[in-house]
């Protein structure tokens, strides 16, 4: 199996625990992983739920390269309105993208 590393702007977003998790990795155990992971410079840009579920489920995960000139607004984008967050997760996502963008 392949061993890769997060991109920064794709730990703008928590990770999927628990039981959601945990019915997540059945879920591809079963049907596969529908959806491919998205890399940018080798790094995991989106999908790092998928990824770690696949790796859990005996599943080799399948990935499609993307490119894009700006990393945060990609996840921003694919992210910001499929997740089911919290108000506090929300303000900490705008706070983990704009850390990143200031350092840029």
């Amino acid at each position: 199996m392949v061993d890769l590393q997060f991109h920064e702007a794709a730990n703008i977003f928590p990770l999927i625990d628990g039981e959601e998790f945990d019915l997540f990795v059945e879920d591809i155990r079963v049907n596969g992983q529908r959806e491919s992971i998205k890399l940018l410079d080798g790094l995991i840009l989106d999908g790092r739920n998928r990824y770690r579920a696949c790796l859990l489920a005996g599943r080799e995960p399948r990935f499609e390269k993307v490119a894009t000139e700006d990393p945060v607004a990609y996840v921003l984008s694919l992210n910001l309105h499929r997740r089911q967050l919290t108000p506090s997760q929300s303000s900490m996502c705008a706070a983990r993208a704009r850390e990143i963008y200031e350092r840029q």
